[in-house]
């Protein structure tokens, strides 16, 4: 495996190698052609100062001689003298024409300019030399830039020997690093298979005759397994000795959230109570089984395989549904992984009450909002009636204005129940103890009523004693009790039943009776109906309005009155609440 990485490393090196020396012959040649070009132009400069004195005195051999000597020692290409006709008055290259004997007139003007031209593989340099009383002559010399291909050429010998050498020294160097190379690859490989979630660490081990890097990994694994057996052990004996009784045992038994361990295999090696009754466990048939088949659903099991062999997450939660149609509760399953043993700690809570509550307080928003809504419409409907029609029509001005009051009445009692539910939250609501007169509380509980009762032609009956007596507690929050059992009444008995109130007198309580011929409740119901937020799970309330807070206040007033309330009921032939209230006692 260590070899695509070598080769890698050698074609990187020589790459590299490659590349600078291509780098230094370009440079190399670069600088070569500046200095060539300033060589021409220094001479071509020397050439004009020296040839212009001589010019003048008419001494054109000695410029002959002058110009051959120096296109020869500089392996000029060019090296010659024009006159500004163009006619050739000197030239190094002595086979060439060229004029022997200088002319008499040489012209007044020269076309040519002082100028250097560098091409891609020469450069020429025309330089200008005026002659005192004579004119202006043109020298011109050019020369041959050699090409980059020939500065490398010299290079090339000492470049490869010393690329040879090179390669030779890396080669014995990566030998001799090759196997501790190995080594470190094999103990990569056994990593990256423990990353996996390969569980059996044996299997992690690598050939010990590769060094001692080999045999000191070999040494960690044995060490992990030893002290893994050694935990695993532990567990088993302070939680699978059933004879023992320990203390931790027992603690783990008298939780009241499930409870369940398994090892680096997936077997059960532990389970409390709790966990068997909300699974369906038995005890002797579970441990040492596999869990995996155990679990209530097949998305739980995947996630459990998943983190027994490490590919999974280290903490994973989970909700399920148990149960059949008629009674289904919610779990909250935990799964954990024990880093140290390998094995998996599994969580079960009963999380039931708290989806019914979440689900009965977004209810009651929902109910809340339209019970709001409903007296606030008819109010803001009936007062622009008023303001409108009332002042010619006296009579539907005061029926406008029976509505409105109707109306609030109903709005303060939806607040009241309210905020006496944030003082139940809250743990503050108290009770101003004073007399209540019992005849006037029924008798304004029957005007309340009658036309509620009237409107959907249901029997309305008070049952009351000749005299009633007048009992210690909180007027409001009475009123608040007896209106809501006798609204609830009507609520949910349909048109022409029957609804009575009667009270019942002892030397020291007092027992008020609401029965009604209504839906009636179901006995699983009848468990929950003083819970706050609750609503019967029934198709037939879909239509009757309601926040599920009257009973749970009703309930908390009679017990802050230290009564009782109960209730009794048959679905589909009525209910009856029966309240408790004593007479003489001071209450709670």
């Amino acid at each position: 495996m260590t070899w695509p990485y070598l080769a890698a490393t050698v074609a990187v090196c020589l790459l590299t190698y490659t590349a600078g020396l291509w780098w230094v012959a370009q440079s190399t040649a670069k600088q070569q052609r500046e200095q060539a070009i300033v060589r021409v132009e220094m001479l071509a400069e020397s050439l004009s100062s020296s040839i212009e004195p001589l010019l003048a005195n008419g001494e054109l051999s000695a410029v002959r001689r002058l110009i051959s000597e120096a296109g020869y020692q500089q392996q000029l290409d060019r090296c010659l003298v024009l006159l500004s006709d163009g006619q050739t008055l000197v030239d190094a290259n002595l086979d060439k024409p060229q004029l022997m004997v200088l002319p008499a007139n040489w012209g007044a003007e020269q076309s040519n300019t002082s100028d250097t031209l560098v091409l891609q593989d020469m450069v020429q340099v025309d330089r200008v030399v005026p002659v005192g009383g004579k004119g202006e002559v043109l020298l011109t010399l050019s020369s041959t830039l050699h090409p980059s291909a020939m500065m490398i050429k010299p290079m090339l010998p000492g470049a490869v020997l010393i690329g040879i050498l090179g390669l030779a020294f890396g080669a014995l160097v990566l030998r001799k690093l090759q196997g501790r190379l190995a080594v470190l690859t094999l103990i990569r490989g056994a990593l990256r298979d423990a990353g996996q979630g390969m569980p059996d660490l044996s299997a992690l081990t690598v050939n010990p005759s590769w060094g001692a890097e080999a045999a000191g990994w070999n040494r960690l694994i044995t060490l992990t397994q030893s002290k893994q057996h050694e935990e695993i052990e532990q567990t088993l004996d302070a939680l699978n000795t059933r004879s023992g009784g320990g203390n931790l045992e027992e603690a783990c038994e008298g939780l009241g959230h499930g409870l369940l361990l398994t090892d680096a295999n997936g077997k059960v090696i532990y389970h409390n109570g709790t966990a068997s009754a909300s699974l369906g466990l038995v005890h002797d048939e579970t441990v040492g089984k596999p869990l995996s088949p155990l679990l209530p659903n097949e998305e739980l099991a995947a996630l459990f395989e998943q983190m027994i062999s490490g590919t999974g997450p280290g903490r994973a939660r989970h909700e399920i549904q148990v149960g059949d149609e008629n009674e289904q509760s919610t779990l909250r399953i935990t799964m954990r992984r024990m880093m140290a043993s390998g094995g998996v700690m599994v969580t079960i809570e009963d999380v039931t009450q708290q989806r019914t509550a979440e689900a009965s307080r977004h209810d009651f928003v929902s109910q809340a909002t339209h019970e709001l809504r409903t007296p606030l419409t008819n109010i803001r409907m009936y007062v622009e009636t008023a303001q409108t029609d009332g002042e010619e029509d006296k009579e539907l001005r005061g029926e406008c204005l029976n509505v409105i009051s109707r109306e609030s009445q109903r709005l303060e009692r939806l607040v009241t129940e309210m905020l006496s539910v944030s003082e139940i939250e809250a743990g503050s609501m108290t009770i101003r103890k004073d007399d209540v007169r019992l005849d006037q509380l029924f008798k304004s509980l029957q005007q309340d009523y009658n036309a509620n009762a009237s409107k959907k032609n249901i029997d309305l009956r008070f049952d009351l004693p000749p005299k009633l007596p007048a009992v210690q507690g909180d007027r409001d929050k009475l009123s608040i009790v007896v209106q809501n059992l006798l609204g609830n009444a009507i609520k949910y008995t349909p048109e022409g039943g029957n609804v009575s109130v009667s009270v019942d007198l002892s030397a020291t309580e007092l027992i008020i009776e609401f029965r009604d011929s209504g839906i009636g409740i179901s006995e699983e119901d009848q468990k929950h109906v003083f819970e706050k937020f609750y609503r019967a799970n029934d198709p037939r309330l879909g239509d009757i309005t309601g926040s599920g807070l009257g009973l749970a206040l009703a309930h908390e007033i009679v017990r802050l009155h230290g009564g009782e309330m109960s209730v009794e009921s048959v679905l589909n032939e009525g209910s009856l609440f029966r309240v408790t209230l004593p007479i003489n006692a001071e209450g709670m």
